[in-house]
């Protein structure tokens, strides 16, 4: 039996499998979903709409969990540690496959007939080039915790912490006028991005948060004081999330 299958926790499964239903519903809902029905005085479309606007940020904090356990699981310094090299190799191809699923021509070397829009689609950031990028920072912030000798969950909400607030400033500049698009493009939603790293990479990084906690505890899922911390944690956030937004609006309107 391998090392992964005797570390895995079927609450890690569960949340990964969560993620993936709420996605595939979404999804496939607002496809098929008919204009007329898409009205907010509809309790049904709002509660439908309410629980869809949860999908992405779970499944983002699912990334950051999953990947930091594993990597925190292995009780050996951090350049000795495989699952640094695995996460590098995984933040490439993750960062291919994106560029590729969004290829302007199919043309491999012939971008003659690309036009301004499909270009602007080649670059927009998704969910993937997210995902890359916050295991990048995951190995980034946990390598600063373990060199400066300090807690994972200090660094890990720090880092969170730092992309959540810092979107009430990054997404009120035009950054592609100080960036080219491709690079712009990762810090605000104006050029088309979906997931830009502000706040969204916030959202990995918070999962990092968990991660680090069940691979130091790795049988505190199934008790009941985790469920009610996870709990508390949960309704923190909320508050500090709601905090955020009556922020934005007294600076924004």
């Amino acid at each position: 039996m391998s090392s992964d299958s005797k570390n895995r926790i079927i609450f890690l499964d569960l949340m990964r499998a969560l993620a993936v239903l709420m996605m595939i519903q979404g999804h496939t809902i607002d496809t098929f979903l008919a204009d007329q029905y898409r009205t907010f005085d509809s309790n049904i479309f709002n509660v439908w709409f309410t629980i869809r606007g949860f999908t992405a940020p779970i499944f983002m904090f699912v990334s950051g969990v999953t990947f930091t356990y594993l990597l925190r699981s292995q009780h050996v310094p951090f350049f000795e540690n495989p699952r640094v090299k695995k996460g590098v190799h995984r933040f490439m191809i993750l960062l291919l496959i994106a560029y590729l699923l969004r290829f302007p021509t199919y043309k491999m070397f012939d971008f003659s007939e690309v036009d301004n829009g499909q270009w602007l689609t080649f670059f927009t950031v998704d969910a993937l080039h997210l995902i890359a990028f916050g295991i990048l920072f995951i190995l980034l912030l946990s390598y600063i915790a373990e060199k400066y000798k300090r807690s994972d969950y200090l660094i890990f909400s720090l880092g969170a912490a730092f992309f959540f607030f810092m979107f009430l400033l990054t997404e009120k500049i035009n950054w592609a006028n100080f960036l080219p698009i491709p690079f712009a493009a990762y810090f605000y939603q104006g050029t088309g991005s979906f997931f830009p790293l502000f706040p969204w990479a916030g959202y990995v990084i918070s999962g990092a948060m968990l991660g680090s906690y069940l691979a130091k505890n790795p049988t505190a899922f199934s008790t009941k004081q985790f469920s009610y911390k996870l709990f508390l944690s949960g309704v923190i956030s909320l508050v500090v999330c709601y905090s955020i937004h009556a922020l934005e609006d007294s600076l924004y309107g």
